[in-house]
């Protein structure tokens, strides 16, 4: 599934069974977060064993954004970022929020990635 808004492109599949990938481009901020939000309930919903997020294409990211994935982890299963842009990874390092960091999941290799 792609969906996006001006300046958001999230982009989600199953790789492998009970895991989903969800590959955001652009920026995640106030404006966006609710379409981020959207695709990370989705996620939650298929009751995977672990959501990879992938921002390795996102140029920035808010300070309320990273509060919100911190808080996701609560409802959002094996909620793990896979790759990060240095300005995300930044800002994880201060928030100290390296338990989100995981290793990669491979991307979705071809073929309808409705799942999300």
């Amino acid at each position: 599934m792609d969906s996006g808004v001006a300046g958001l492109l999230i982009r989600s599949g199953q790789p492998r069974p009970r895991v989903v990938r969800i590959e955001v481009v652009g920026e995640i901020d106030q404006a966006s977060l609710e379409q981020l939000s959207e695709a990370l309930t989705h996620a939650a919903g298929l009751r995977p064993a672990r959501v990879a997020l992938d921002l390795t294409r996102v140029e920035f990211m808010s300070c309320g954004a990273m509060r919100y994935l911190l808080d996701a982890r609560q409802w959002v299963p094996g909620l793990r970022i896979v790759a990060a842009t240095a300005p995300v990874r930044r800002l994880i390092a201060v928030y100290g929020a390296d338990a989100l960091l995981d290793e990669p999941v491979p991307a979705h290799n071809g073929g309808d990635s409705a799942n999300l």
